[in-house]
């Protein structure tokens, strides 16, 4: 706490105030306080700790308001287990359509610009692809690759980007509880081949490819690529197209993998 800017000294006015509750409480302590009873000397203890530490500066939180309100005005983001054909979606949460899915999709541009998640990530993509924002994912797709087909959202061609919670600090362990769970929601979404160790932004990842039955017809592949971000949270990206333009989307989700840098703090 002391290195973060807090003053450790709130950790015994916690304890205190847990006291002062349990005193007032017929149930008494809370049953987590059984494994770790008070010694009587807890708050002198801790206020003579943290007598001893330096601490830092107080954290700069004055863009804390700005940017939770910024995120809650963000529209829902389709869940990703339902990529490709995916669950109807209703409400004014739904994203806009990106054209007409099930029209032609034009092959990507070599034209690229910057694209950037917060802190967390910057990346390049087609200049032309439009950019779909999410509390915690980013999709950028083409024109015809994301909207409403026959009632259901549909994400059939481009890329996402997102953050995911992690139980574990094993990042292929952490990656399957991750897939497996989309694949639970989503039955036509399924393993296309083993795993490969591979890099994002200079930190070990891992390349997980799916498949899925898409929308448009036949197969689309899916590719999900993750690495662990400094706070153990799993960051993610994303491609997703129709298994007859697979060939024509490869060299562009290479270079969109290749641009990322995750710039969160280490």
């Amino acid at each position: 706490m002391a290195r973060a800017g807090y003053d450790p000294r709130a950790l015994a006015h916690m304890f205190e105030t847990i006291e002062a509750d349990s005193k007032k409480s017929a149930g008494g302590n809370p049953q987590w306080l059984s494994s770790h009873p008070d010694p009587g000397n807890r708050t002198q203890y801790i206020n003579k700790e943290a007598e001893s530490l330096t601490m830092a500066s107080a954290p700069d939180s004055k863009e804390f308001e700005p940017i939770k309100a910024a995120f809650a005005s963000l529209p829902r983001g389709k869940a990703t287990a339902n990529t490709g054909r995916g669950r109807a979606d209703s409400g004014s949460d739904t994203p806009p359509a990106v054209g007409t899915p099930g029209q032609p999709v034009p092959r990507p541009t070599s034209e690229f610009r910057d694209v950037a998640g917060g802190r967390l990530f910057r990346a390049s993509v087609p200049a032309d692809w439009t950019s779909l924002l999410a509390k915690s994912s980013i999709k950028v797709v083409p024109r015809n690759g994301y909207g409403q087909l026959d009632g259901q959202t549909v994400f059939n061609y481009g890329v996402e980007f997102g953050v995911a919670r992690a139980a574990t600090r094993d990042l292929v362990a952490a990656t399957n509880a991750w897939v497996n769970a989309a694949t639970q929601e989503n039955r036509d979404l399924h393993y296309a081949g083993a795993q490969q160790s591979t890099r994002i932004s200079q930190r070990p990842a891992v390349a997980t490819p799916l498949v899925n039955r898409s929308a448009l017809g036949g197969q689309e592949r899916i590719t999900v690529y993750t690495a662990f971000l400094a706070d153990g949270s799993l960051f993610y990206y994303l491609t997703v197209v129709p298994e007859n333009d697979a060939d024509a989307f490869q060299e562009t989700f290479r270079r969109i993998g290749d641009s990322i840098r995750l710039t969160d703090s280490r």
